[in-house]
């Protein structure tokens, strides 16, 4: 059981800690690993109004 719910965790957290780790990744292609880190793309982010959209409705949820 314990095996079990060691793998259903991993499935769901080790996409995400990826995913968070590529947020602060400098290049523009998905490199492993990441050349360097940088702050560069959140900026970005905020600048397009569908990501400020996306992020109010999941706050929303």
């Amino acid at each position: 059981m314990r095996a079990a719910v060691a793998i259903v965790l991993a499935f769901i957290y080790i996409p995400l800690i990826v995913i968070a780790i590529y947020a602060f990744n400098s290049s523009n292609l998905l490199e492993w690993p990441p050349p360097s880190l940088t702050l560069h793309w959140f900026p970005e982010a905020i600048k397009d109004a569908g990501a400020r959209d996306a992020f109010v409705t999941s706050l929303k949820v």
